[in-house]
C-alpha cells in the first residue's frame, strides 16, 4: 500500500504537473520523513520479539510544558510501553520546574550524524528526572539489558564533587540486596561504577573523556547489561560515541552469590545534583531480557544509526579502559 501523504504527491505527477527527476526527490523526503515521524516502537524491539520488554523511541511531538504534572506518558507507542515510576505508562519523571523541557527536532539542536531528525526529549540539567523502564523479576540463567541516546550543550562539565550527574542504570532499590550499576559524572572526573552487595561487587573505572564525549563530540549510545549464570553475576557497560564510532566498553565480575535475581530499579537516569546551565537529551530507550549470552547486545537504533532488522550496522571498534581505584565515600 501506498503511504498516503506518498499518494497525494502522485497525483500532480498523473497531470503533468511535476517532472519525474523532481518526484524523485520529493518520494525520497516523504519516504524518509515518513520512517521518522512514524509513532511506535522502535524496528529492533519488534526484532527482539518476546526479547523486548519495553521500548519508548520518544519520536513524538508532545507539548511538555503543558503537561498537567511532571509524569509523563510519552505518544510514542502504546505497545510495549515501558512502565514509569508509578506504573502506568508514565515513563518519564520531569524535573519539578519542567517549564522549559520541550520535544523538539534533533535536527534543529542536536543533529545525528546519519541525519536522523526525529523529535527528542529536552529536559532541564537540575533535580530529579529519569525514565523508568520495567522491573524484571526471577533473573535466572539470562542477560537483561537497558540501552539509550543520551547527549548534553556543549561544554557541560562537573566542576564540584558536590555535583552529580547520572545517565543509564540497571539496579535494584531492595536495602537487602541493593545493587546500583552505572556511569556518575562526580565533580571533574566521570566513572562507570558497579556496587552489588548481593554478588559482592563493589568498584569502579574511570572514563576520562566521557564528559566531552556525550556533550561536545556529539550523541552517545549507552548500554548495560547483566548476565546472571548459575549463581554469578557478570556486568558489563558500554559507551558509545555516534561521532567518533568507538566503544569503551566496562565490566565487573563474574560476582558469587545467588542462583537467581531481579532488577526493580533499571533506569534511564536525568538526575542532576544541583542545577547546570544548558540542557540534556535523550532518545530511543529499550530494555531487553533474552537467556544468557555474555555477548549479547541491544545495539544500535536503526532508525538513528541506520541498518535494518537482520542487517546491523557493523559494530564499532571496543576499547577497554584501565581499570582505576575504587571510588571512596
Amino acid at each position: 500500500m501506498i503511504p498516503r501523504n506518498i499518494s497525494a504527491l502522485l497525483r500532480p505527477v498523473a497531470r503533468g504537473g511535476l517532472p519525474t527527476c523532481s518526484l524523485l526527490v520529493v518520494l525520497l523526503a516523504a519516504l524518509q520523513a515518513s520512517a521518522y515521524d512514524a509513532n511506535g516502537n522502535e524496528d529492533r524491539c519488534a526484532e527482539l520479539g518476546n526479547g523486548c520488554i519495553c521500548s519508548e523511541p520518544l519520536n513524538n511531538a508532545d507539548n511538555l510544558a503543558a503537561a498537567p504534572n511532571r509524569f509523563w506518558n510519552p505518544s510514542d507507542t502504546k505497545a510495549k510501553q515501558c512502565n514509569g515510576e508509578n506504573g502506568n505508562g508514565q515513563f518519564i519523571t520531569m524535573a519539578a520546574d519542567y517549564s522549559q523541557n520541550a520535544m523538539v527536532r534533533a535536527a534543529s539542536e542536536r543533529p545525528f550524524p546519519s541525519g536522523a531528525n526525529p523529535y527528542i526529549y529536552k529536559g532541564v540539567m537540575s533535580g530529579i528526572q529519569h525514565g523508568y523502564f520495567n522491573a524484571v523479576q526471577n533473573v535466572d540463567e539470562e542477560t537483561v539489558c537497558v540501552r539509550a541516546y543520551r547527549r548534553y550543550t556543549n561544554g557541560i562539565r562537573m566542576t564540584s564533587n558536590q555535583s552529580r550527574v547520572k545517565n543509564l542504570q540497571l539496579g535494584r532499590w531492595n536495602p537487602a540486596s541493593h545493587a546500583n550499576i552505572e556511569d556518575l559524572w562526580d565533580g571533574a572526573s566521570a566513572f562507570v561504577t558497579v556496587v552489588d552487595s548481593t554478588y559482592g561487587l563493589d568498584g569502579s573505572q574511570y572514563d576520562n573523556d566521557f564528559q566531552a564525549k556525550c556533550s561536545d563530540v556529539g550523541w552517545c549510545r549507552i548500554e548495560v547489561c547483566g548476565d546472571q549464570a548459575g549463581n554469578t553475576m557478570t556486568y558489563r557497560y558500554y559507551i558509545t560515541s555516534l561521532t567518533t564510532g568507538k566503544t569503551n566498553k566496562y565490566v565487573w565480575g563474574p560476582g558469587n552469590g545467588p542462583s537467581s535475581t531481579f532488577f526493580d530499579l533499571p533506569a534511564m537516569h536525568m538526575f542532576v545534583q544541583g542545577s547546570l546551565p544548558g540542557f540534556q537529551y535523550a532518545s530511543h530507550a529499550i530494555e531487553a531480557r533474552v537467556p544468557l549470552n555474555p555477548n549479547f547486545t541491544i545495539g544500535p537504533a536503526y532508525e538513528l544509526e541506520g541498518g535494518s532488522p537482520g542487517n546491523p550496522p557493523p559494530p564499532p571498534p571496543v576499547v577497554n579502559p584501565p581499570v582505576a581505584p575504587v571510588l571512596q565515600p
